[in-house]
């Protein structure tokens, strides 16, 4: 009896052990989509900013700048605010 007992709780310490690697394979791979995205979307919203300052600058309105850049009204104001 002690010795199905024992390959049980064997069979179930590598299927775990199979279970935690696995895990920790995915979370490997979601930090590095994350680091990889997070990277992307920095640039990009970098780029946004920087085309809201120089439409600004060429005096476009809010509304004008929104439509061009693809953002809302409240972000390009919001992103004017910051700038200042």
């Amino acid at each position: 009896m002690s010795g199905e007992l024992q390959e049980s709780i064997d069979k179930k310490s590598k299927e775990l052990n199979l279970s935690i690697q696995r895990a920790e394979s995915l979370l490997k791979k979601i930090k590095e989509f994350q680091n990889t995205g997070s990277n992307t979307r920095s640039a990009s919203s970098t780029d946004k900013y920087d085309e809201v300052y120089r439409l600004v600058k060429n005096g476009l309105s809010k509304k004008e700048i929104a439509e061009k850049v693809d953002l809302s009204e409240g972000e390009v104001e919001l992103i004017c605010n910051l700038r200042r």
